[in-house]
């Protein structure tokens, strides 16, 4: 399995533009609100299209045996670049209220999901005639539940996800305090947390026999340094040599990247680089954020192709939805090669068979809003009283 243990989503869901949240991208300066939130709503809806149709295509089908593809593992740093950047432009009434709205706008679609999944763990043991190995039904059940347990599963796909979700909680809990700091540091000081996050990463990757919660650690460090990047978004966006510096740091991340890989310490695939994320992945992410970013002409582009425009827009307003729910494409579209004698003569020619994987799969997921959008809708009692 991919760890892409999973992917995705970086996802932010809360404060007053609860849709804005995952990917808060402003759009260029003197625009308006209206059009800033459109901009935003592109750049949603394309990371999401990007993770299902590219990511998890290439990683979860596995049509190419290469590792060249792990360099297109980047999408988790700019997931939480923008988390960090939404919350910039939030303003949530209290510190409860943040909490509140954060946690409950992806746990109870969460539960949900959980519960379906369950349902299609037990169904899939009914039909294979014995459960889990080493598991009894009860645990199951709590290890489902629970967003920190196992996820044991019987299910392809449904389970390789969900690592993101324990770990976009932890980053939530230190968010504000992130933010605060930030808010209050000037000049030169202000960039010390972000040095003091990529040094963390950096022990641990050496001193991880010290650490009890390891991976949580190291998770935690990664990607709130990348909140905390994303917290200087209005800079980049308002001051126009700003993308310049992001792109010498990008160039600078680069040739670190090259120097790391030369001491022989860590591997060439960054999939074994991201799980869980060590410097050289932290680098791999900057030097492409900082190409990323002279990108938008492209993105606007391509939002004003019909039929994209319909699948950006679907993926964007439901892209809690689509990430959760999107395995159960996969696992439609593997049962639809194995029993179709057609489809199975596409898998000759892997270039054909990605694009035809391609195509279904991110056709199928559009649907699937239609089916359990509805819990991403969910209001949030008293979140107004907070």
């Amino acid at each position: 399995m991919h760890g892409h243990r999973g992917v995705t989503r970086g996802l932010t869901f809360g404060g007053p533009n609860a849709r804005s949240d995952i990917f808060y991208k402003q759009g260029e300066r003197g625009f308006s609100m209206a059009e800033r939130d459109r901009g935003l709503d592109i750049y949603r809806g394309l990371i999401m299209l990007y993770i299902v149709g590219v990511i998890h295509v290439l990683f979860w089908y596995n049509p190419f045996e290469t590792t060249l593809k792990s360099f297109l593992l980047f999408e988790m740093a700019i997931i939480f670049f923008i988390t960090g950047a939404s919350q910039t432009y939030s303003r949530p009434k209290s510190l409860l209220s943040f909490y509140y709205t954060r946690y409950g706008r992806i746990l109870i679609p969460y539960f949900v999901y959980s519960i379906v999944c369950l349902l299609l763990i037990f169904v899939m043991a009914e039909r294979q005639g014995t459960f889990l190995e080493g598991y009894t039904q009860l645990e199951v059940i709590r290890h489902w539940l629970d967003p920190f347990g196992g996820h044991p599963s019987n299910v392809a796909y449904i389970a390789w996800h969900i690592w993101f979700v324990p770990v976009y909680l932890i980053v939530v809990l230190f968010t504000p305090l992130a933010y605060s700091i930030f808010q209050r540091a000037k000049g030169f000081v202000r960039v010390l947390p972000a040095v003091f996050l990529a040094g963390v990463v950096y022990w641990s990757d050496f001193h991880y026999t010290l650490i009890g919660v390891y991976e949580y650690v190291k998770f935690l460090a990664f990607y709130l340094f990348w909140v905390y990047i994303g917290f200087y978004y209005r800079i980049i966006v308002e001051k126009a040599y700003a993308k310049w510096v992001i792109l010498a740091l990008a160039l600078l991340s680069f040739a670190a990247m090259y120097f790391l890989f030369q001491t022989g310490i860590y591997p060439y695939d960054m999939q074994y680089n991201k799980f869980p994320p060590k410097l050289i992945f932290l680098f791999f992410c900057f030097g492409m954020f900082g190409l990323l970013i002279f990108g938008t002409p492209i993105y606007k582009g391509l939002y004003r192709i019909p039929g994209i425009k319909q699948v950006i827009d679907q993926y964007s307003n439901y892209s809690l939805t689509v990430y959760l729910y999107h395995p159960f494409a996969f696992f439609a579209v593997s049962m639809l090669f194995r029993k179709v004698p057609l489809l199975q003569m596409l898998t000759a020619n892997k270039i054909v068979l990605t694009a035809v994987y391609f195509v279904m799969t991110v056709v199928l997921v559009y649907l699937l809003p239609f089916i359990f959008g509805r819990f991403e809708r969910v209001k949030l009692p008293y979140a107004s009283k907070l």
